[in-house]
């Protein structure tokens, strides 16, 4: 890692996080970490990968009928969760980042025990997405200067 790269499971007091990198960049595999770090922390989180889901109802289905989201609202933990794949979701479903704001919007006082990571292809992120993300966080979120990923790099052993 360069000098100021950070995990993505160390930034836990960011309320939200957009990854963007072009195809192929390591996204997902960043996702994967921080959910496996998580765990291991024993932090409350849900991953969601939205682009396994083809109509909007399935896929918000995915996130708020879930077990992990259930228990958090009941609770007065913090909630990792993981929005995997923002880009292939807008292939499916074209409003998808208008229902993840209503819902959002529904959390009211619980938002401040939610930590938003998604992550999005630069090419298809939706600057309207952005500032609305911005308006239902506050002033707190740095969503213009979304971290984005350096490209991975293998070395040979041995």
């Amino acid at each position: 890692m360069g000098a100021n790269a950070l995990q993505l499971s160390k930034l836990i007091d960011e309320h939200c996080l957009v990854l963007l990198g072009e195809p192929g960049l390591g996204k997902s595999h960043a996702i994967d970490d921080a959910v496996a770090e998580h765990r291991r922390s024993g932090d409350a989180m849900h991953l969601v990968n939205l682009g396994a889901y083809e109509d909007g109802e399935s896929l918000i289905g995915a996130i708020i009928d879930d077990a992990a989201w259930r228990a958090w609202r009941e609770s007065d933990d913090l909630l990792f969760l993981f929005l995997d794949g923002l880009d292939e979701a807008l292939l499916h479903v074209k409003a998808i980042h208008k229902r993840l704001i209503v819902e959002l919007k529904k959390l009211d006082d619980d938002l401040c025990r939610l930590r938003l990571r998604i992550s999005c292809r630069s090419a298809e992120w939706l600057p309207d997405f952005e500032s609305q993300l911005a308006e239902v966080f506050g002033s707190s979120p740095k969503l213009s200067q979304a971290p984005a990923l350096a490209p991975l790099r293998f070395s040979r052993r041995g």
